[in-house]
């Protein structure tokens, strides 16, 4: 079989179209040989953190909002060594016939970028928590205070790095919990992307773990990183759904997915609670808190506290 080879440069097309005519231009930029296409609209910017959650995206993404406007960006990726004249020409032309005007076609040509080289060069060793630091693999260790304690990380293909409010502001309630002393035999971490969670909790004072992920490169990462910490006889794995796991309930279950979700959910975590549960939910936006809060009283859980920035909530409920 012949290996592709990586292409000197690429060309980025980029033109604006009507959002009700997406996918039309999407199926032609892709027939005239594009190798990956992106869109782009105000609606979808939710900041820079990047992504939330692992697992099959088929079962967790929510409908993509909508264009403010109506109107999307889409950005269709070339070889270098492609016609650029036929290319803009092609895309214009097919623009006209849906009603576009020409001058909403670009090209650039784009030096090819390693990717996960430079996301890498921007994660540092940080403080998520008051007693928690969260390390990259190619960073040294920093000196820490006697309690405090250090998450080695290595995200892999799966999500998950404590970054992002809604990951920190679990951690950082998982923190205050077992400051005080609470012994906590178990905690569930659903949708645990690398385990970074769990393996807080773990680090932390909880006695075991238990991390449930839908995503298979989810599982992979998360073993790996609880190898690396020193925490694989007191954490367990499970690839599959809520509904497969076994019999049980917890003393603590986090869930840090999107907030459709975590409305689906709610009966499910409920019923995973053992009495006097604590339930930490997180991945929702500030206006999608009185759904979700309204799905948990409905499944018998009040809410016992909150984290919030200017985007993000993450809740805190009590079986």
């Amino acid at each position: 079989m012949e290996t592709e080879i990586e292409p000197d440069s690429w060309l980025a097309l980029r033109c604006r179209i009507a959002e009700a005519h997406k996918e039309h231009l999407s199926g032609f930029l892709f027939d005239l040989g594009s190798r990956g296409l992106t869109e782009e609209h105000a609606g979808l910017d939710l900041g820079e953190d990047g992504p939330l959650l692992s697992g099959d995206a088929g079962e967790w993404r929510p409908d993509a909002p909508p264009s403010p406007d109506g109107h999307v960006q889409l950005t269709a990726w070339f070889r270098g060594g492609d016609d650029v004249d036929h290319l803009v020409a092609a895309t214009s032309a097919r623009l006209a016939e849906l009603g576009a005007p020409s001058t909403a076609v670009s090209i650039e040509r784009v030096a090819p970028t390693d990717w996960n080289a430079a996301w890498k060069a921007r994660f540092e060793p940080f403080q998520v928590s008051p007693r928690l630091w969260i390390v990259p693999t190619w960073h040294e260790v920093p000196a820490v205070r006697g309690a405090e304690r250090v998450i080695r990380m290595d995200p892999g293909m799966a999500f998950g790095t404590g970054t992002h409010f809604t990951t920190a502001g679990c951690l950082r309630m998982l923190d205050d919990l077992l400051a005080g002393g609470a012994r906590i035999p178990c905690v569930l971490d659903v949708g645990t992307g690398t385990g970074v969670l769990a393996m807080g909790a773990l680090l932390l004072g909880a006695e075991q773990a238990v991390g449930l992920d839908t995503s298979a490169d989810a599982v992979e990462a998360t073993i790996a990183n609880a190898s690396l910490n020193g925490l694989s006889e007191r954490f367990e794995t499970h690839h599959g759904t809520l509904g497969t796991l076994r019999p049980g309930t917890f003393p603590v279950i986090v869930a840090n997915l999107l907030a459709p979700l975590l409305v689906t959910l709610a009966a499910q975590l409920a019923g995973r609670l053992g009495p006097g549960g604590l339930l930490i939910v997180s991945g929702l936006l500030r206006d999608q808190e009185p759904r979700v809060r309204a799905a948990m009283s409905g499944a018998g859980l009040r809410q016992t506290g909150a984290l919030t920035d200017s985007d993000w909530a993450v809740l805190r409920f009590e079986r």
